[in-house]
């Protein structure tokens, strides 16, 4: 039976048990101890962070003035008020380059640096240029990025492949996206094509097949094809 293990607070610093027999695995030492994910737990003393493995042995020393939990395979780390990329074995993947980084999702991270939005691969090369105002994190293969006052959506080439046009957008969700443009909402496809069209005066996001939209003074939901449903 796999071992559960669970944070304790003792004296004002967390420490590490079996949540099953309550055995004390780490005694307390730290100030926070985040949850193990891939066998992994962020913790901090003081103003560091490092990451501990299941044995409480600290297996990235803490060193770094900000941290987060790994997200595919990669955590992010701020050194000197500049943020880059650990792997699980605390090998410097991405330098400390950036003003701010974003977990990593299929593969490419959103970065920030003097004021503008881009994205790397986890070999830290700019793949989508740092020239945004904002982006959204990647969603079945495409973003949302924001330029002077527009959205549209890129590929993890860089390639601007719906045009930037609308005055806000999403990430895409079951192959839709939400927009809008001229005060109007809808849904596009991955090619662009309003495939619902922009009559809403505000949209949500599609989970499990339906999605939230007010028209008017009604608000109801609709399915991937534009059909108003009752649930």
């Amino acid at each position: 039976m796999a071992i559960i293990l669970e944070s304790f607070n003792e004296g004002g610093k967390c420490g590490l048990k079996n949540k099953r027999t309550g055995e004390v695995v780490m005694q307390p030492k730290y100030d926070r101890i985040y949850r193990f994910i891939d066998g992994l737990a962020l913790v901090k003393l003081g103003f560091k962070c490092g990451f501990i493995d299941k044995s409480g042995n600290e297996v990235i020393p803490l060193k770094y003035e900000n941290a987060d939990e790994f997200a595919e395979g990669f955590a992010r780390v701020r050194l000197k008020s500049k943020w880059g990329f650990i792997d699980k074995k605390g090998t410097l993947a991405v330098p400390n380059l950036y003003d701010i980084v974003f977990d990593f999702r299929e593969g490419m991270a959103c970065v920030e640096l003097d004021g503008k939005s881009g994205f790397i691969d986890i070999e830290g090369k700019i793949l989508v240029p740092v020239i945004y105002d904002f982006a959204w994190s990647f969603s079945e293969g495409c973003a949302a990025v924001k330029l002077k006052g527009k959205y549209g959506f890129v590929d993890k080439k860089g390639n601007e492949i719906i045009e930037i046009k609308y005055d806000y957008a999403e990430s895409f969700s079951k192959g839709l996206a939400p927009v809008k443009l001229n005060e109007k909402c809808g849904f596009i496809d991955k090619t662009g094509k309003e495939t619902i069209p922009l009559i809403y005066d505000h949209v949500y996001s599609f989970f499990s097949g339906k999605a939230k939209v007010k028209k008017g003074d009604e608000t109801f939901y609709i399915d991937t094809a534009g059909n108003r449903i009752n649930i």
